[in-house]
């Protein structure tokens, strides 16, 4: 079905000219091309990001009911170099794609070793700054007062196939669908010794090995320690309410255009322009470790740790039915959610919100924004990042202005690395392989970037 796109162009036009262009990057905009207020202003192969996390706290789903069409929550504090997005994460696709290979990689220290179940029993502080030492695990607070930043800010609308007068998270918005009814490993290197850092917060000499926690590669239909969702609920899996709820998350079928009563392998495909599929650990949540989530879904976990290692093969091939990049349409992206966002309703419900979006935590990794057609503007093909939270302020995280080329031919490698309290993207070279553990020389590349945006405090 046909979905409406001036909602998405809207959101994005109006919150950028309203908050303006992000400030405080230390790269060279020369003096760079404006688009909705937005700034791009170099191509680059590699960006970073740093200061990014603090104390505080967002509102947690305990509950939805779906007879009053409400949710329930409870404060939940956080703290620590990258949070809140040191909680766990998933990972989140829109179309136009095609996923060649996907690579989770954690250290191997213990400290950096968080699950969903101690990040809730332990984290704390409230409207704290925090200045981070070298053990992940320590964190000295002072009171301060948040005031507001101008930033770029970015929007998602809400999906037509539930109406909601809410905000939504994500980079897109689900499809709408009528409910039909109710692994080998990758290849083996040789192991590497821990690198060393230079000025970070988190010392890779404390992180260890980067080991693979899951590995995707769909022309060889290898899938280990993942599992690929997406937001048909009600079609074998997953849930389907028409009144309130909407569409949950479910498995996802090969070909990502139905849901699926197991889990499948994501085949060699296209993903289509405005469509999305996420990947889970393949770890169900058991007991009360992921929190809440909406009852009858397949439930997993995220991707955990203060160090983490996302790497991606894909190519952004174009969508002819529209290149101009109006609306959700010809504007692929990848970016990292709070799991929990997904589990409840990343896109809302009918009465509104139910998530602890955007307090909880959102990174664009790859994303293309919607252009200005009537100035004849494209940004289809200039990939954007940026950070959705409240640290700095109501509208706060923030957005580096260079970006990156879009892959519309030929597959990339990319690399986005969660380093304690700093962020770092990367094009790789076309000859890195996705192997069982992780080369010290690519988390030193990576933090060779001139390009860095520091998150304001």
């Amino acid at each position: 079905m046909t979905r409406s796109s001036s909602l998405l162009a809207g959101g994005f036009l109006a919150l950028s000219v309203m908050f303006g262009s992000t400030a405080g990057e230390s790269s060279q905009c020369n003096p760079g091309l404006v688009i909705n207020s937005i700034s791009y202003c170099n191509r680059v192969d590699n960006l970073g990001y740093s200061n990014m996390g603090y104390s505080g706290e967002y509102q947690q789903v305990t509950g939805m009911d779906k007879h009053s069409c409400k949710c329930t929550y409870t404060t939940k504090k956080f703290s620590g170099p990258g949070a809140p997005l040191n909680e766990p994460i998933s990972l989140h696709f829109r179309g136009p794609i095609n996923l060649k290979q996907f690579a989770v990689y954690t250290a191997d220290n213990k400290k950096s070793k968080r699950s969903e179940k101690h990040l809730r029993r332990h984290a704390h502080g409230h409207k704290h700054k925090r200045v981070a030492e070298p053990a992940l695990e320590v964190v000295t607070e002072y009171t301060t007062a948040y005031t507001t930043v101008e930033t770029e800010v970015t929007v998602a609308p809400v999906p037509n196939y539930v109406k909601s007068d809410g905000p939504s998270p994500g980079s897109s918005h689900p499809p709408t669908v009528k409910p039909d009814g109710p692994s080998p490993a990758g290849p083996s290197p040789p192991a590497v010794k821990p690198g060393t850092a230079k000025s970070d917060t988190v010392d890779l000499s404390s992180a260890g090995t980067f080991k693979r926690q899951a590995y995707y590669h769909s022309g060889q239909g290898v899938s280990e320690g993942l599992v690929f969702m997406n937001h048909r609920g009600g079609q074998g899996s997953g849930d389907f309410d028409m009144d309130c709820l909407g569409q949950s998350i479910s498995y996802a079928s090969k070909d990502n255009s139905a849901g699926s009563s197991k889990p499948e392998i994501l085949g060699d495909i296209t993903t289509v322009s405005d469509d999305e599929f996420i990947i889970f650990s393949d770890k169900k949540c058991e007991g009360d470790e992921c929190g809440f989530y909406r009852p009858g879904i397949p439930a997993y976990r995220g991707f955990g740790g203060d160090i983490r290692v996302v790497l991606a093969e894909f190519s952004m091939p174009r969508d002819k039915g529209d290149a101009g990049g109006k609306g959700g349409h010809d504007l692929p992206a990848i970016w990292a959610l709070n799991a929990q966002i997904p589990r409840v309703a990343q896109y809302g419900i009918k009465s509104g919100s139910c998530s602890c979006w955007p307090d909880c935590g959102e990174f664009d990794i790859f994303e293309a924004l919607p252009g200005n057609p009537a100035a004849g503007q494209s940004a289809a093909d200039m990939m954007k990042s940026h950070l959705h939270c409240a640290q700095g302020g109501k509208f706060g995280g923030g957005g580096n202005v260079d970006f990156f080329e879009r892959p519309l031919n030929e597959p990339i490698k990319l690399a986005a690395i969660f380093y304690g309290e700093n962020v770092y993207i990367t094009k790789l070279p076309k000859d890195t392989t996705f192997d069982k553990t992780l080369s010290e020389e690519l988390i030193a590349n990576a933090k060779d970037t001139k390009s860095m945006f520091k998150i304001p405090s």
